[in-house]
C-alpha cells in the first residue's frame, strides 16, 4: 500500500469514478451534475445529461434491467466518442455499475475513452455501515430475502450464493483493484477511505480535476434511505409479485418509480424505524473481513487517500433486534402507507399515458406509411411553378 497523491490526474486525463455503490456515489453525482455547466471555465467536462451516465453503462456492460428494454450499444459509444473528443479537458465520468466490471469489459471502457488517458477511483466505506443500506437497496430491486437471511448470504462462505456474488462483485476492491490495473496499471487506480464526512469527496474529487476548492457543492437532496418498516412492505410486496407472477413491466412504474419514489420524497412518521445495527454474530464477522481487506490493500500496494484505520468497525456489541414475523416489524405508519398507495397509483396513470403515447405515435405512422404519395412533378410543371414564384415576387 502506498499513500496516494491528491495531485490532480494529468490535463487531457479521463476520471473514471467506479463507485461502488452506497459510498457517497449519488452526492458527488449529483455535485458534479449542478456544476456542469460551470465546469468547462476550469477545463473539466462532465459529458452527457444525466446525474450519471446509467444507461451508456447498461448498453456497454450488456446488461438489461429488469421489465425494461435494452440500452442500445449507440449509447455508449456516443458517451464515449465525446470523451475521446474532449482532449482539451479533464473528463470525468461516474456510475457504480463500473465497479462490477469484468476485465474485458474494463479493458472495452478503457480503450472506448482514450487509453492512456484513463485514471480510474473507487470508495471504501465501512463495512457495517454499508451493509445495512445495500440490503434495502436489494430490496428496491426485486430483493425477497429478510435483512438476517440476506446477511447471513453475504458474510458467509458460500461464493456461489446469489447475494454473495451480486455483493462482493462491487465491494471486494482488491478484485476491483485487479479488474482494472489489468489495463490501466496500478499507477492510474486510486482508492479513497471514505470518513463519512460529507465534504470529504467534494474536497477529494476538486482535487483530483485541478478545480478551485468550492466548485462542488452537495445537492440539497439526498440518496434518501427507507425506513425498516419501509423496506419491509417493499420486500412483501416483491413476495407478492413473483407468487402471483406479475409482469415485470409493472414493477418499475409502480413499485420503483412510484411506490418507493414517494416513500422516499414524503415525510418520514416518528413511528418508523431505522433498519437496526447488525446482530452480534454479524460484527464479529465483519471485523474478521476487514481486516483481511486491509492487508489485501497493503500487499498490493494500492495507491490510498485517506486513512485504512476508517474502514475498521467499532468493538462489537448487542445488535438491536428488530420484532415481529421474521425479525421484521409488523407495524407501518399510516402516513407511510398512504405514500406507498398514492405513488403506486400515480406510477400506474403515468404507464398507462405513455402507453397511450406510444400506441397514438404508432397509429401516425402506420398511417403515414399507408398515405397514397403525391405523383412526382415533371421537370415542365416545376419550372412553371419557379416561373410563377419569380413573377409573383416581381409584382410585390
Amino acid at each position: 500500500m502506498t499513500a496516494a497523491s491528491e495531485a490532480a490526474i494529468p490535463a487531457g486525463g479521463v476520471l473514471v469514478h467506479v463507485g461502488p455503490f452506497k459510498t457517497g456515489t449519488t452526492a458527488i453525482q449529483g455535485a458534479l451534475q449542478d456544476a456542469r455547466e460551470r465546469l468547462p471555465e476550469h477545463g473539466v467536462l462532465y459529458p452527457g445529461k444525466a446525474r450519471r451516465v446509467a444507461r451508456p453503462g447498461w448498453a456497454v456492460l450488456g446488461r438489461k434491467q429488469r421489465g425494461r428494454d435494452p440500452v442500445p450499444i449507440e449509447e455508449w459509444e456516443e458517451l464515449a466518442a465525446e470523451v475521446r473528443a474532449a482532449e482539451q479537458y479533464r473528463v470525468c465520468i461516474s456510475t457504480e455499475d463500473f465497479g462490477s466490471a469484468s476485465p474485458e469489459q474494463a479493458a472495452r471502457i478503457v480503450g472506448d475513452l482514450g487509453g492512456d488517458r484513463v485514471h480510474v477511483v473507487a470508495v471504501a466505506r465501512r463495512l457495517d455501515k454499508l451493509l445495512p443500506s445495500q440490503w434495502q437497496e436489494r430490496v428496491k430491486s426485486h430483493d425477497r430475502r429478510t435483512y438476517d437471511e440476506w446477511l447471513r448470504a453475504v458474510l458467509g462462505h458460500d461464493e456461489n450464493h446469489f447475494s454473495y456474488k451480486n455483493f462482493w462483485a462491487s465491494h471486494d476492491l482488491a478484485r476491483t483493484f485487479d479488474r482494472w490495473t489489468a489495463t490501466v496499471g496500478p499507477d492510474r487506480f486510486r482508492l479513497i477511505v471514505s470518513d463519512d464526512a460529507p465534504e470529504q469527496l467534494p474536497r477529494v474529487f476538486e482535487k483530483l480535476l485541478a478545480l478551485p476548492e468550492g466548485t462542488l457543492q452537495l445537492p440539497p437532496y439526498r440518496n434518501q434511505s427507507l425506513s425498516m418498516n419501509q423496506t419491509v412492505l417493499v420486500r412483501r410486496l416483491n413476495e407478492i409479485f413473483e407468487d402471483r407472477e406479475w409482469p415485470d413491466e409493472l414493477y418499475f412504474p409502480m413499485l420503483q418509480r412510484g411506490l418507493m419514489q414517494a416513500l422516499i420524497t414524503g415525510e418520514s412518521s416518528p413511528l418508523e424505524q431505522r433498519i437496526p445495527t447488525l446482530p452480534g454474530w454479524a460484527q464479529e464477522r465483519v471485523v474478521e473481513i476487514t481486516e483481511r481487506k486491509i492487508e489485501q490493500f497493503r500487499e498490493r500496494g494500492i495507491q490510498v487517500i485517506g486513512d485504512l484505520a476508517n474502514l475498521r468497525p467499532p468493538e462489537p456489541t448487542a445488535g438491536s433486534e428488530a420484532t415481529g414475523a421474521n425479525g421484521e416489524p409488523d407495524l407501518l405508519a399510516i402516513e407511510s402507507a398512504a405514500l406507498a398507495v398514492s405513488g403506486a397509483v400515480e406510477g400506474a396513470l403515468k404507464r398507462r399515458k405513455r402507453r397511450r403515447r406510444e400506441w397514438e405515435q404508432e397509429v401516425r405512422r402506420v398511417r403515414k406509411a399507408a398515405a397514397p404519395k403525391a405523383p412526382e412533378p415533371s421537370g415542365r410543371e416545376l419550372l412553371g411553378e419557379l416561373a410563377r414564384r419569380a413573377r409573383g415576387r416581381v409584382s410585390r
